[in-house]
């Protein structure tokens, strides 16, 4: 599984959305979308995503090690299953 950012995008269950099928769940397509990069976007794709909601230099920089930090640490398999995993939370029934 993989979440290109264009058409199949963030995942979810039934509809379309900018990106993609949208959840049936509460949780929106920005935070969707905000964990999409943190995972597989690069640091700064992430990085201009935090700046959208948040200017605050402390948080940006904070923001900026845990990317990297998950670039340096996660495997792609690792990756993957964690993509994996909220592809199935976001089509969930239950969502």
């Amino acid at each position: 599984l993989s979440w290109p950012r264009s058409a199949q995008g963030i995942r979810g269950g039934h509809g379309a959305g900018p990106y993609g099928p949208s959840a049936d769940c509460d949780i929106c397509p920005a935070v969707k979308e905000d964990v999409y990069l943190f995972v597989r976007g690069t640091p700064e794709e992430y990085i201009a995503k935090v700046k959208e909601y948040n200017t605050n230099s402390a948080i940006v920089a904070n923001a900026r090690r845990l990317k990297d930090r998950v670039d340096e640490k996660l495997t792609e398999e690792d990756k993957q299953n964690t993509l994996s995993i909220l592809d199935k939370i976001y089509s969930s029934s239950l969502c």
